[in-house]
């Protein structure tokens, strides 16, 4: 295997097949995590393209090669890979399924509503399977367990190239109302009671590490800065759906016996851990801290108002004139007062 980095472009996954070399050609915008996401699909037995899957089992990894062809700039890769699967046949003599493009999809090819419904179906019914769905879990937690496999996806994960592409990607597709809607429908279908459960009893005792909630902070922190955030998290507070919705999934959830059970156990749970207890202590001298800077600082101000009107005072008794002045000021609006008041009276 060829292995060669690379941004944007064209790539091939050469296999030798008696002496001879035929293709698969694909595009990426990250080609070296697009290498990693092919052979590791191969490995596990999980590659959606059944030709690549047979040779692998067949021939074995020494005879798959990878090689990047050319790159390329984003807007021009779906056309220059439909062209390089053409040049080098690799739809008759080769091993991609089709001679069109197919996963511009996610970047704004259209499929058919027959092509959507047929790829919907096989995915719902492979997913149906228990046994499929077992294997495929089962496969996922092997690898995972890798510590090698583990770290090498991590390590790609971590550079800030991928973080950039994947909040722009993520930024893009959910502000597509169709895209949103379709991912808020399917989760809110998966997500049953048993999955609730079965998610729950997973991360029962599972604390955040220090640098994981640290991490969450800051993120937090940088999208409160941005006032136009902000306001849109307030707006979104203030609507009376907002308002309704929560204090009705609040009451249904403290109404069950076993989600108020599981929550005293929790709270418990949880200040047994170690360096819970410090935690919640170093927060809650820092607020009184900051509680006591803030009376501080009124008191500092209050005191610095009260000198500032004991100065202007002597200050104006110190001049006889201007205080003559004061006084006069003093007695015109005390009986302005007054007969406004007499007014009032004589009316009423």
């Amino acid at each position: 295997m060829t292995k060669r980095s690379g941004g944007c472009g064209i790539y091939a996954i050469w296999v030798t097949k008696a002496g001879v070399e035929r293709p698969y050609v694909g595009s990426s915008v990250q080609l070296e995590i697009r290498r990693k996401q092919h052979f590791t699909a191969l490995a596990l037995g999980k590659h959606y393209n059944y030709k690549l899957h047979r040779a692998w089992k067949r021939f074995g990894p020494s005879s798959f090669r990878f090689e990047v062809l050319f790159c390329c700039e984003p807007s021009e890769r779906f056309l220059l890979e439909e062209l390089t699967i053409r040049l080098l046949d690799s739809f008759h003599n080769g091993y991609n399924l089709t001679p069109n493009v197919t996963q511009g999809v996610r970047h704004g090819l259209e499929l058919s509503e027959a092509r959507r419904r047929n790829m919907a179906a096989a995915a719902r019914k492979r997913y149906e399977d228990d046994e499929e769905r077992n294997k495929t879990s089962q496969s996922l937690k092997e690898f995972w367990a890798n510590a090698e496999n583990r770290e090498e996806i991590l390590a790609v994960c971590r550079t800030p190239e991928y973080r950039t592409l994947a909040r722009e990607r993520t930024t893009n597709n959910w502000k597509d109302s169709e895209i949103r809607r379709r991912r808020t429908d399917g989760l809110n279908k998966a997500m049953t009671d048993e999955s609730r459960n079965r998610r729950s009893v997973a991360a029962t005792g599972k604390g955040k590490s220090e640098s994981h909630r640290a991490a969450i902070s800051s993120a937090k922190k940088r999208l409160y800065a941005n006032s136009s955030e902000r306001e849109k998290v307030r707006e979104r507070s203030l609507q009376p759906e907002t308002h309704a919705k929560l204090s009705d999934k609040s009451l249904r959830a403290w109404q069950n016996p076993e989600y108020r059970d599981h929550l005293v156990e929790s709270r418990r749970e949880q200040w047994t851990r170690p360096g819970f207890k410090e935690r919640v202590g170093r927060k809650i001298k820092e607020a009184l801290a900051a509680l006591n800077a803030d009376q501080e600082r009124a008191s500092r101000r209050s005191k610095s108002i009260t000198e500032g009107k004991k100065r202007a005072w002597v200050e104006l008794k110190a001049d006889p004139e201007r205080y003559a002045r004061f006084v006069a000021a003093q007695r015109r609006a005390q009986t302005s007062v007054w007969e406004y008041r007499k007014q009032k009276i004589v009316t009423c």
